[in-house]
């Protein structure tokens, strides 16, 4: 469990979430995915060796899903209530900027191809 500070994994997490909570629930995929470096990006594609591909614009070598909801100038029209100043946590903790993560991370996901650069 990420509450351990014995156990390496889940370290993202604990960041995000330093005590586990039996009533904390998150309501959208995508937030769950953020909190725990699961989404649906280039950085977690490559970690699983799923496809190498990175974002096409090319500013950001991490490619995470942080990129996407604060950084990416692809998504920029899409934020309105997120900052660049924002913490994770804060985002995810936040109901409105969670709201918002999560239709960043859904417009992000349904058109791939705009977003995704395949690797030679």
């Amino acid at each position: 469990m990420w509450e351990d500070e014995e156990n390496t994994k889940g370290r993202f997490t604990f960041s995000i979430f330093p005590e586990v909570s039996t009533s904390r629930c998150i309501h959208y995929r995508n937030i769950a995915q953020a909190a725990t470096k699961h989404g649906f990006c280039p950085s977690y594609f490559r970690r699983f060796n799923i496809k190498a591909c990175t974002c096409r614009c090319g500013e950001d070598s991490t490619d995470d899903i942080q990129h996407y909801a604060q950084f990416c100038p692809l998504t920029a029209h899409l934020r309105v209530k997120i900052r660049s100043t924002h913490s994770l946590r804060h985002i995810i903790t936040n109901s409105d900027t969670a709201k918002e993560l999560s239709s960043i991370l859904q417009y992000v996901q349904e058109n791939e191809g705009e977003f995704f650069q395949l690797e030679d």
